[in-house]
């Protein structure tokens, strides 16, 4: 009875707010899936995936109000037995998800970032003997075009592949900032940001531990577990160890007792993994996150050494 009254509301109104309708509705469940991924029951998401449908249908017909999903397609009305079975198409959903990350992922020219963020976060930054500001932060809204601006510069030559878009890393990052213990640490050189590392903590059921391929080591799902999800230098500041100083800032005031990560073995002629090894990073598994992901090595370590713990 709601879906059929659902439909009826939609479909007796006019064109103008019926396109108001299904777009205020869509993207509020856009916004709230992109920013905190805290997904409403199934019949408000089917709702929203057909108010994303209606609207670019309709708009598709309008080219001074072109919606880019909807470029290109045909006209089609949803009819009323398709509504009530649910059969939405969640391919506009995903598009308009990935349209929304994509301007979101707008790069902002260099400059004063952090606004007045930055007078309170400088003096919470520890400094390396080398100047660099190493910075914490719990709010990817604080820091989101930073990530975004170092990610597209580490990775200039590879953002025309799929896997590397900035698109890519947008949706990867916002979702990544929604799991519990979500940190991140950003170097800066001045008003420069030079790198970041951020991490998750896992639970024993985690999805990390799920894809490995290999049988894990005794009791490594259940000992307290934070996953680096993400460590990026930019190409001026290599070599110099900062890597190293961004990810033990990272993992310093850590309560977990192990720390993992996941590396492409071949990346850097294999000179990665072996930087990762040097940390003390031993090969626990492999896993290949998605179907057009390279297969990767997963590594584990203690949070911090031995030593430093028993301090």
């Amino acid at each position: 009875m709601e879906a059929a009254s659902g439909y009826r509301r939609l479909t007796s109104s006019g064109t103008t707010d019926l396109t108001s309708y299904s777009l205020r509705n869509g993207l509020e469940f856009l916004d709230l899936a992109t920013r905190s991924l805290r997904i409403p029951e199934p019949s408000a998401l089917e709702q929203a995936v057909l108010n994303l449908h209606v609207a670019a249908e309709i708009l598709v017909q309008c080219p001074s109000r072109a919606n880019p999903v909807a470029v290109g397609r045909r006209r089609r009305e949803p009819d009323r037995a398709s509504y009530e079975r649910g059969e939405v198409r969640s391919v506009m959903l995903r598009g308009a998800i990935r349209q929304r990350t994509a301007d979101r992922c707008v790069i902002q020219p260099p400059g004063n970032r952090l606004g007045p963020l930055r007078t309170r976060l400088t003096e919470e930054a520890s400094v390396t003997p080398d100047g660099i500001a190493l910075r914490h932060s719990t709010v990817i809204d604080d820091v989101w075009n930073t990530l975004i601006e170092v990610y597209a510069d580490v990775r200039a030559d590879q953002l025309h592949l799929p896997h590397y878009s900035v698109e890519r890393f947008g949706e990867q990052l916002a979702r990544h900032a929604s799991d519990p213990g979500w940190e991140v640490v950003i170097g800066y050189d001045a008003e420069d940001p030079v790198g970041f590392a951020y991490a998750n903590s896992l639970t024993p059921d985690d999805r990390w531990w799920r894809r490995m391929t290999t049988p894990l080591p005794d009791g490594c799902t259940e000992t307290p577990t934070v996953a680096v999800k993400e460590i990026m230098l930019r190409k001026p500041w290599r070599g110099q160890g900062i890597a190293r100083l961004i990810h033990d800032e990272l993992l310093r005031d850590r309560p977990e007792a192990q720390v993992s990560l996941l590396v492409n073995a071949l990346n850097g002629d294999r000179k990665v993994k072996a930087l990762y090894e040097s940390w003390g990073y031993e090969r626990i598994s492999t896993q290949q996150p998605s179907v057009d992901d390279p297969i990767l090595t997963a590594m584990l370590r203690r949070t911090r050494p031995a030593s430093q713990s028993a301090g």
